[in-house]
């Protein structure tokens, strides 16, 4: 049973205007890290605020854990933990006074010491959360989500703010809480830190659903930058391919998404209509490519 499932979801706030989301479906595996990836305004708050019950589905059904469903999907506010957007807190209380009050809330255990340990802020302990940055609020957001060990996580951007060094032990702990057997759902404009931690991506353009699907996918395709003396020839001889596809036009370079095992027959394909490569250069499949020529206007 998939943690989360949404079927031909739609969400239209107005009348006669473009819905926020369009008959859009995902099914969210057990256990598995999902990045949710879109421009901005594509409509992946909208959802993951249908995900969470704070909005109604215009149409369609959402489950949760394969026993919460829409409208009823407060019922499953304990077995999941959730940040949405910018994270607010009261800026007088210290970090551990704030797990504290949202374990009251909750009627979970606060397990201070755990929780700040695993998002890296056992030294802030008792430091007021208005001398907290963006990322550190964001690590403590994520603190806060993780109370009473929750089957699933659905983030919103909680990258947002962090330094490097930050992002990486954010994703870190994102992994870890993923090998203990929970569910993680997150939104991001990171691509780089989604294809390094998820093992699944779902993509939105202007509210629709444009891909979906493992990352491991991605790694059987390549990306190929390719460049030649007659640029026009290489143009001409990439169009003839059967198997490759050109998904950027650069002023110096095409780049070109052909199956990983197809490579050789590329270079061959080309020298056979005595087009020879100046540049030929394979990267693994790349996420960035991907977004860009799904989100493309």
């Amino acid at each position: 049973m998939d943690a989360i499932t949404l079927h031909d979801v739609t969400k239209q706030f107005r009348h006669g205007e473009r819905p926020a989301l369009d008959s859009i479906s995902i099914a969210v595996p057990r256990g598995s890290i999902f990045g949710f990836l879109g421009p901005n305004g594509s409509g992946k708050t909208t959802a993951i605020r249908l995900m969470l019950g704070l909005l109604t589905p215009t149409s369609g059904t959402i489950t949760l854990l394969g026993r919460f469903k829409s409208p009823q999907l407060d019922r499953a506010r304990r077995a999941v933990g959730a940040t949405v957007e910018t994270p607010a807190f009261y800026p007088y209380l210290t970090a551990a006074d704030t797990i504290q009050l949202c374990a009251t809330i909750r009627g979970v255990a606060p397990e201070v010491d755990k929780l700040l340990g695993l998002v890296d802020l056992a030294s802030d302990v008792d430091r007021p959360v208005a001398e907290f940055s963006l990322g550190m609020k964001q690590r403590l957001a994520l603190a806060v989500a993780l109370l009473g060990d929750p089957e699933l996580l659905i983030l919103d951007e909680p990258t947002n703010g962090l330094d490097p060094r930050g992002l990486r032990s954010f994703g870190q702990a994102l992994l870890d809480i993923a090998d203990a057997g929970a569910t993680v759902f997150i939104s991001s404009h990171i691509l780089g830190e989604v294809q390094r931690i998820c093992t699944h991506v779902a993509i939105l353009s202007r509210g629709c659903m444009v891909h979906t699907g493992p990352i491991s996918a991605m790694n059987e395709r390549a990306c190929v930058e390719i460049a030649a003396v007659n640029m026009d020839a290489l143009l001409s001889a990439l169009k003839g391919t059967t198997f490759a596809t050109i998904v950027a036009e650069k002023s110096d370079m095409y780049v070109v998404e052909v199956a990983e095992a197809r490579l050789e027959d590329l270079s061959k394909s080309l020298a056979s209509l005595a087009v020879y490569p100046t540049l030929f250069r394979p990267r693994c499949g790349d996420i960035e490519d991907l977004f860009l020529r799904l989100t493309a206007e």
